[in-house]
């Protein structure tokens, strides 16, 4: 499975409309599709369905990050000169030769595998498993799992097949790579249904779930997975700690909004569209900010600040701006007191 003979397959079909339609299809798995997503969501539809959707993205993200980082094993367009890279080889950078895997069944040599190290410094240059095909397992099969709509599977089934073909399409997986990912994100989607079975959720977004003097077990367990875990594997230096920041982010702006009593389900359609709109552009905006800072954008410390800070300020400020803005109408539009 870490031969690239289906790569090369697929590719015979290659011609500009479906070369085009592929990278489409990739696309959906990328950060501005998802934050879009999430933020139609979490910040319009429902918070509590989509906060928990974004939980388990995040923790899907963080897992496939630190497998890629341990197991360390290339992707096919490094491995194999024929195939076409769709811009994925850096510069300076000239594939290998017949460097995969000779058998279905087979490994990939230890020299390929060395060769590739010399040149791999991060998480995207990693290929087992796939990111992606975890994503969109996670992201379309989580819709269906937080709405409990059973005709949202069949979607998510389709979405989850192009993904597979369209990674392995444009030579960023082998079939290893996207039956280990979508493996990954099923086996996470069970463990959510169970926990969704058997828990109350909704008891998550009260600020007594997180007080350690009133709860302490439960708080402290709430505490150590919203920060502890993320910090713990932060520090084994394996994955890749955007997202690691990203989700300690997540849950900070969460904890701040429950301590400030900011309101999670209120609104109108209007307000709805505004916090879709300003959370948006918070994220990105935050995003562009960071990076015009004066430091190593290759340093850990850039890294952590563009994890943690455009997701912390998109949630945090998203909603206290418009808790704000309909308490002033609120307020303009009571009656006058008689004096």
């Amino acid at each position: 499975m870490f031969e690239t003979a289906i790569n090369r397959f697929l590719q015979s079909f290659s011609t500009p409309w479906l070369d085009q339609f592929m990278l489409g299809v990739t696309w959906t798995g990328d950060e501005t599709f998802i934050v879009g997503i999430l933020c139609v969501i979490g910040l319009g539809v429902d918070f509590r369905r989509g906060f928990i959707l974004l939980q388990l993205l995040l923790i899907a993200f963080i897992s496939v990050d630190f497998l890629k980082t341990v197991i360390a094993l290339p992707q096919p367009f490094f491995l194999d000169a024929s195939l076409l890279d769709f811009g994925s080889l850096p510069d300076g950078i000239v594939a290998l030769k017949n460097a995969a895997a000779t058998s279905f069944f087979g490994a990939i040599p230890e020299s390929s595998l060395a060769a590739h190290r010399t040149y791999a410094q991060g998480v995207d240059d990693y290929g087992f498993p796939s990111g992606h095909t975890v994503g969109a397992v996670v992201l379309w099969g989580g819709l269906a799992l937080v709405f409990r709509n059973k005709a949202a599977l069949l979607w998510a089934g389709i979405m989850v097949v192009l993904m597979m073909l369209s990674r392995m399409f444009l030579a960023r997986h082998f079939l290893a790579d996207v039956l280990g990912g979508a493996t990954v994100g099923i086996l996470l989607l069970l463990l959510a249904r169970y926990l969704l079975d058997h828990l109350d959720a909704n008891a998550l977004f009260y600020k007594s779930a997180f007080d350690l003097t009133a709860n302490t077990k439960s708080a402290f367990l709430l505490l150590g997975m919203a920060f502890g875990i993320p910090l713990i594997i932060m520090g084994t230096g394996h994955g890749f700690i955007g997202r690691q920041s990203a989700y300690l982010g997540i849950n900070a702006a969460f904890l701040a909004l429950l301590f400030f009593n900011v309101s999670l389900e209120r609104g109108g359609w209007w307000q709805r569209m505004i916090r879709i709109v300003i959370g948006f552009g918070l994220f990105f905006g935050t995003n562009s900010l960071i990076k015009l800072l004066p430091i190593a954008h290759d340093g850990a410390g850039y890294m952590f600040l563009k994890g943690f800070l455009p997701p912390f300020i998109l949630f945090l400020f998203a909603y206290t701006i418009v808790s704000f803005l309909m308490t002033a109408e609120q307020k303009q539009m009571s009656p006058l007191k008689r004096i």
